[in-house]
């Protein structure tokens, strides 16, 4: 078994209509097992690309042993990538910064446009799912 996952505070971040469903580990397997009932793909052979990943997944993945293939987490609020990579030892995870304009979490950063890529040390992975989870709303 891992060790625990303890998400601080000042990284829950979803809406509070969403943390009152249950604890984000809860809710993030649930959003996991939907994710694999909605793409025909179980999740033990899901690659997934999480843009927007937030730490809610992380938290499922590692806490409730979810039976993930691989999951790639990208976000725009550093220190919170900073803080997964530290703390999260699962060999098939990993967690990337991208500096884009977000206007809750990175004001000073250019926008997303066309032209934008994924960090570097993602070019060379294939993913068979990409999700987006609360990332629009912002």
């Amino acid at each position: 078994m891992n060790t625990k996952l303890v998400i601080p505070d000042r990284f829950l971040l979803n809406a509070p209509k969403v943390l009152a469903m249950g604890p984000p580990a809860q809710t993030g397997r649930m959003l996991l097992y939907h994710l694999a009932a909605r793409t025909g793909i179980p999740l033990e052979e899901m690659d997934l690309l999480d843009y927007g990943c937030g730490s809610r997944f992380a938290d499922a993945i590692v806490n409730l042993e979810i039976p993930i293939k691989s999951y790639t987490g990208v976000d725009v609020k550093a220190d919170m990538v900073e803080f997964l990579r530290e703390n999260v030892t699962d060999e098939r995870m990993s967690f990337h910064y991208i500096d884009v304009f977000n206007y809750v979490y990175n004001k000073a950063a250019p926008p997303l446009h066309i032209d934008s890529t994924l960090p570097e040390a993602l070019s060379d992975r294939s993913f068979n799912v990409i999700s987006m989870f609360s990332v629009i709303t912002h």
